[in-house]
């Protein structure tokens, strides 16, 4: 935590940043003789930096799954991110070492060398494709249901039971496990043994408000809010 935010929203900023600055310095230094010749050594070192700015951001995504539920296509793209900048960033080490070799060798230019930069332009190419995914799946999940929320008209009210969140966290068992979702209340007991992330997830929700690891994991996705609203027992009063 820093200053009472997690640590995961600031350290994304720099990857976001650095992960396709790098990528587009390691692009040019390869293609562009005379930046290669003034920058080279900075887009090496930016490429570096960037791979970990992005591994800094996975652990601390990981860290914060540990809290809030981590939304599935957001880890895979960050993952993917992650690999990406680290492939960058040993290409790009290998492609400026080589190509100082090469310059020793009477300016002769080896057959690594020039495969080390085209992988190096690979994987730059790639690490920008999958920042943008992350963050776009990142900012999707953060922001989508709060924004229906906040322009959404009140639901009708409905003749069906009201519970109380003790009513709730009395069933916080595998045996009977009640959770509380946008203002619903749901029994998901069957639901344990059916989930296909596990388990253990549905067991750490039971007897609790779950609303924030529901629409942080699933957002609108149809299929796990079918299978929510199939399990609905009443609603929250």
């Amino acid at each position: 935590m820093v200053l009472g935010l997690p640590l995961h929203p600031l350290l994304v900023h720099a990857a976001v940043v650095l992960v396709p600055l790098s990528a587009l310095m390691m692009i040019v230094a390869v293609a562009v003789p005379w930046w290669r010749g003034r920058y080279g050594g900075l887009s090496v070192l930016a490429a570096v930096f960037a791979a970990g700015a992005a591994l800094a951001a996975r652990a601390s995504g990981e860290a914060l799954a540990d809290v809030l539920t981590e939304p599935e296509p957001h880890a895979l793209f960050g993952t993917l991110t992650t690999l990406s900048a680290g492939a960058l960033a040993v290409f790009a080490v290998g492609w400026w070492f080589l190509r100082r070799r090469d310059a020793a060798r009477s300016g002769q230019r080896g057959v690594l060398g020039a495969l080390s930069g085209a992988l190096a332009v690979g994987a730059a190419l790639a690490g920008m494709v999958f920042v943008v995914l992350a963050g776009h799946s990142g900012a999707t999940a953060t922001w989508t249901a709060r924004l229906d929320a906040s322009t959404a008209s009140p639901a009708p009210a409905a003749s069906e039971t009201t519970y109380s969140m003790a009513d709730v966290a009395a069933h916080a068992s595998e045996e009977s496990c009640w959770v509380a979702v946008d203002g619903g209340v749901y029994d998901l007991t069957d639901w344990i043994g059916q989930h296909p992330g596990g388990r253990q997830r549905i067991l750490n929700l039971c007897g609790t408000d779950a609303t924030t690891q529901f629409r942080t994991q699933h957002d609108s996705a149809r299929r796990p809010n079918a299978a929510l609203d199939a399990r609905r027992i009443g609603r929250l009063g």
